[in-house]
């Protein structure tokens, strides 16, 4: 198979000239610009061209962007002219890459250098906008010249990226934070400092319960205490934050000031939610020419593979292919794909995500009037099939609890908060130089926000909503959680290994509120239930309700005072998240807590069990099982009164 091919005659219409016309065109009697004033010799209308630099000086982006990103012309038409405009060849078949090329700067610049081949070929290129204008102001090379360089799709030149550099990508993508900053990856759990402070501490627990039992009791439930009402105070801190929060929406961007917006959408086993993944980033009100996104498939998922292409993807998606790599991670497929980003901001979406398609607008507008150390924004997410269950209905509640109060009031306050793994809006510069995300995490959301704070970046929240399915079943439920819990203390362990450390970076106060955060959220679950359970059984048959000493009688005040607040810290928020939410209908279930913690403890011991045993084992969520949504009932509702209007008015 030949490595290069040839333009072949593509023509926009009938009637394309035999041979180039190397004349140059006049474009200020044609009114076009130099990047697409070369297409009318070759058939393209003229009034398609003028619609497009229309278009363009609208968005604020060239010619050629606003042509084929509008869907006007598709991409490999417009290149193959390109390729032939310039007496060049035109490259859509694999073509290896120089060992020394960098990826980033294939994206960026649309050029790269071709390793010795039989063309005698130096480079490959994919130029746009001003790269392309430059281009062509070169004069075009004679017939019967040997070319030096070739052409090709932007789409094209990533995959020969891809293809030619799999084992460069794949150990960039899995090793660059582990190279750079060791101490802030998981990779190789805790240290021998940590192991010998674990071992001590367990040996001395064991040895005092066994020497004296009930000091050793009260002493250990002191501690615990004190975790516990570090991590009640801090919800409740937010909780006031988030009733007193009252900022406005930020003043639109208009389509001129928008930038470039990278979307990163990683799928993986998730052939039966392509079709409406692909309508939601469809829908997106946001500059065509502006978009960049790219749909992560591992090597080895033939039936994802398989549904794309069978799709017809806009022009602004291209499919990233990531290579074969340990640990196969979401992680690791961002951080593969984050070199080719165009975009200033990024911002990643999981599968079965259905955001609101002004999220991109409000994101870059709340970005524009902020600081520049405001680096990331978490949408709100919202589960949407909380009908199928009562534990889809749990998960609606904790979602409303915790993205529509708890997070917007760390927020307001300026504090460090876990991300939720999708929706995550990012500024990309700050995002590449902290290494992208930890592939070694296996949530590694919650890590980026510590690892964000150590870089003394503060992230924020805007008021947009994404909606998400939750697992109806009971076992893909408790996989889940049981990934998320193993990632919260693969966060905890890998930023303990050096506490003077991060109090230096983060700050003191923020670091003790991220690690009391996240120590607590372990902590809770592994001890909570049964702790609670323990309490009301003192209540009840115990001393805990008439205690016999003073010691007895601080300690009962004590356990009653933080048992009451945590109540509180644990209801308010999702009482006030459903009322927010609008739905009352939720609160029917609380009566289950008691039953929905107890299986976050089952979780959370499973999870500590496979940190042992397997710690980067990237439990999967199967999506497009959701048998109902509140989006669908209130749209049809919708429509419903809209199509009664008529009839009322009328009978009335």
């Amino acid at each position: 198979m030949a490595l290069v091919s040839a333009s072949p005659a593509v023509v926009w219409q009938p009637g394309i000239p035999a041979a180039p016309r190397w004349r140059r065109l006049r474009p200020k009697s044609l009114a076009l610009p130099a990047s697409v004033a070369f297409l009318p010799h070759y058939g393209v209308p003229l009034g398609v061209l003028l619609q497009s630099a229309d278009l363009a000086g609208r968005d604020g982006v060239q010619t050629d962007e606003a042509l084929i990103h509008s869907g006007a012309m598709p991409p490999e038409l417009f290149y193959r002219l390109l390729a032939r405009h310039l007496n060049v060849p035109f490259i859509d078949t694999y073509v290896p890459l120089a060992v020394h090329a960098c990826r980033a700067l294939c994206s960026q610049s649309g050029i790269a250098p071709l390793a010795p081949n039989r063309a005698g070929l130096g480079y490959v290129m994919a130029p746009r906008g001003a790269g392309l204008a430059a281009l062509l102001a070169r004069a075009p090379r004679a017939p019967g010249c040997a070319a030096e360089f070739a052409v090709t799709t932007p789409g094209h030149l990533t995959r020969l990226a891809l293809v030619s550099q799999s084992h460069r990508i794949a150990g960039e993508a899995s090793g660059q934070l582990l190279a750079e900053r060791p101490e802030l990856c998981a990779f190789g759990g805790p240290g021998k400092g940590q192991k010998h402070v674990a071992a001590s501490a367990a040996a001395l627990a064991i040895a005092g319960l066994a020497a004296a039992p009930t000091p050793g009791f009260l002493v250990l439930g002191g501690l615990f205490g004190a975790l516990f009402a570090g991590t009640v105070m801090l919800r409740l801190w937010a909780l006031g934050a988030s009733l007193a929060d009252r900022r406005p929406a930020p003043p639109p961007l208009g389509d001129h000031d928008l930038p470039v917006y990278s979307v990163l959408l990683p799928v993986y086993r998730e052939p039966n939610v392509v079709g409406k993944l692909l309508g939601a980033v469809s829908a997106f009100d946001y500059p065509r020419a502006k978009l960049d996104v790219k749909l992560l498939v591992e090597a080895g998922d033939c039936q994802t593979l398989a549904a794309l292409r069978g799709k017809t993807l806009p022009s602004f998606c291209e499919v990233i292919i990531a290579p074969p790599g340990a640990p196969q991670t979401k992680p690791r497929a961002l951080n593969i794909a984050l070199p080719f980003c165009r975009g200033a901001l990024v911002v990643i979406y999981d599968a079965e995500d259905e955001p609101d398609p002004g999220q991109l607008r409000l994101a870059a507008a709340t970005f524009a009037q902020a600081p520049e150390s405001l680096v990331c924004l978490q949408g709100r997410l919202h589960i949407d099939n909380a009908g199928d269950s009562w534990l889809t209905a749990m998960f609606g509640m904790e979602y409303a609890a915790l993205f529509d109060v708890t997070n917007p009031g760390f927020a307001a306050l300026g504090q460090q908060f876990p991300l939720g793994g999708t929706s995550n809006h990012f500024r990309i510069g700050p995002l590449r130089q902290i290494c992208g995300w930890d592939p070694w995490n296996v949530t590694e959301d919650a890590d980026l926000g510590v690892r964000l704070a150590r870089f003394r970046y503060s992230i924020g929240v805007i008021d947009s909503t994404t909606l998400e399915e939750a697992p109806a079943r009971l076992r893909a439920w408790r996989l889940q959680r049981q990934r998320w819990l193993k990632g919260w203390m693969q966060t905890l362990v890998t930023h303990t290994r050096n506490p003077r450390a991060l109090a230096r970076e983060a700050g003191a106060g923020r670091a003790a509120a991220a690690l009391t955060l996240i120590a607590g959220t372990v902590f809770g679950a592994l001890l909570g239930p049964p702790l609670f359970w323990l309490t009301l059984y003192q209540a009840w048959a115990g001393d805990l309700l008439a205690p016999a000493t003073l010691p007895r009688a601080a300690a009962s005040l004590a356990a009653l005072t933080l048992l009451g607040l945590g109540a509180i810290s644990c209801v308010w928020p999702l009482l006030l998240g459903i009322k927010r939410r609008r739905m009352w209908y939720l609160a029917k279930y609380l009566p289950l807590l008691p039953l929905y913690y107890f299986m976050t403890t089952v979780a959370c011991w499973g999870a500590l069990l496979e940190l042992f045993r397997n710690p980067y084992r990237w439990n999967k969520t199967e999506h497009g099982l959701a048998r109902t949504s509140r989006r669908k009932t209130e749209h049809a509702q919708a429509l419903s009164s809209v199509a009664a209007a008529p009839k009322n008015l009328v009978e009335g």
